[in-house]
């Protein structure tokens, strides 16, 4: 199993001008979106780090997962371009009541291009709007374009945590 670090940002004071995101096909995932979020994850994880040799019955079952948890889907953003899912930031509450980004996927014809990086701003506004004090996640160790992501997005490794 994959050895994973743990990233807080706090959200005090963030975002003061509101997000810069404007691009067209930005929504809020639905169950609806779970097959094509599927792929996107076996698409955007194999060949990287995180790739454990799942199969696509998997993604399903993962996808199908969170939305069964806690999703926080108000502020989770995909982008559709007609039935595909080229980007997706998943978030999901913790049951410390902490938001937690759950998943960063994007398809690898995409990658490159920000994205990820334009959703993860739009979650965070969200989150700061709403009145949230701080977010969460887990990275892989290793995996240096979802560190270097967090990273510029304020996230800092903690690590001292509880594991609610």
């Amino acid at each position: 199993m994959m050895q994973k670090r743990f990233y807080r940002k706090h959200l005090a004071g963030s975002f003061d001008s509101g997000p810069r995101v404007h691009r067209p096909g930005v929504r809020p995932p639905a169950p609806s979106d779970s097959p094509a979020l599927a792929q996107l994850m076996l698409d955007g994880y194999r060949g990287t780090i995180d790739y454990e040799g799942e199969e696509l019955e998997d993604a399903v079952e993962a996808v199908y997962d969170y939305f069964d948890s806690n999703p926080m889907l108000d502020h989770s953003y995909i982008l559709a371009a007609g039935d595909r899912v080229r980007s997706a930031v998943l978030l999901m509450r913790r049951s410390s009541g902490e938001p937690m980004v759950s998943y960063v996927m994007t398809a690898p014809k995409a990658k490159g291009q920000g994205l990820a990086a334009d959703l993860l701003e739009l979650s965070l506004a969200g989150l700061v709007a709403a009145g949230e004090s701080s977010v969460c996640a887990y990275i892989t160790d290793g995996n240096t374009p979802s560190e270097r992501l967090f990273k510029r997005a304020g996230f800092v490794e903690v690590t001292e945590h509880s594991e609610s």
